[in-house]
């Protein structure tokens, strides 16, 4: 926690001498547009602006890169989170949440046109889709209690 205190505190420290040079340089610049001739001002003035300009877009460059970076951990995090299900979450769903769980998962590993299909007369066809290949699929979802044991011929019958 201290050396988190730290940082923070040294990043003001630099944030604030940035700050007092900036003012300087704005001060030293008006002390030339006053103290030099007057052919020599519009030049100064200029260059002051270019440099001004320059800052800005540098500012805003930086602002940019650091937001999109922000963003691509958020949806990183975010993809993670969704995919994550502890097995006590999926033993509590229901049988449609169940379905759509495996339509998302199939979704999240590359397979295009997926769509739960569930219901009565499909055929047994649960969730139907193409796989990254280009191949069709259909997935018959089967969701048993923790407690109980999946037959053998549940295995291989279906």
């Amino acid at each position: 926690m201290a050396a988190r205190r730290g940082r923070g505190a040294a990043a003001r420290r630099r944030k604030a001498a940035r700050r007092r040079s900036a003012a300087a340089a704005i001060v030293a610049t008006a002390v030339l547009l006053t103290a030099l001739r007057p052919e020599v001002r519009p030049y100064l003035l200029a260059a002051a602006l270019l440099a001004a300009a320059g800052a800005g877009g540098w500012w805003l460059w930086r602002k940019d890169r650091l937001t999109r970076e922000q963003d691509r951990r958020w949806r990183q995090a975010d993809r993670i989170s969704a995919g994550r299900r502890t097995l006590a979450e999926v033993d509590a769903m229901t049988g449609t949440e169940f379905e759509e769980l495996v339509a998302q998962l199939c979704r999240r590993d590359g397979c295009t046109e997926v769509r739960r299909v569930g219901g009565s007369h499909d055929n047994g066809a649960d969730v139907v889709g193409r796989l990254p290949d280009g191949r069709s699929m259909v997935i018959q979802c089967k969701r048993y209690t923790p407690s109980s044991t999946i037959a053998s011929r549940e295995m291989r019958d279906t």
